[in-house]
Parts: structure tokens; C-alpha cells; sequence
């Protein structure tokens, strides 16, 4: 998961929601930068498909 990826370099966790309670569950969470940026970010699977489709 790409938050886990930003915590694990030099960004920490400022909140997580896990599940947003939408329709198609999508986990979102987010993390602080070191400059005090807080960065929204979620998994979206419906973009991963329609990206797929787009790119065939």
C-alpha cells in the first residue's frame, strides 16, 4: 500500500480512516511530510480498472 511506503521513508502517519464507508470500500488514509504537508491518500481499484482499459 502506498501509505506504507510513505511512512516507511521520512512521512508519519496523521490520521487513517481505513475503510471511507463508501460504496467499493476504498481505505484511505493520511500522512504528514516533513515540511508539515498533510497528504491525502486512498486506494481507488475502479481507476486501476478503467486505467487498464484505457491503456489496451
Amino acid at each position: 500500500m502506498t501509505s506504507a511506503i510513505l511512512v516507511g521513508g521520512r512521512f508519519s502517519v496523521f490520521h487513517s480512516w481505513g475503510d471511507d464507508g463508501f460504496a467499493g470500500s476504498s481505505p484511505t488514509t493520511s500522512v504528514l511530510d516533513p515540511f508539515g504537508n498533510v497528504l491525502g491518500v486512498t486506494y481507488n481499484p475502479h481507476y486501476l480498472d478503467v486505467l487498464a482499459q484505457v491503456r489496451a
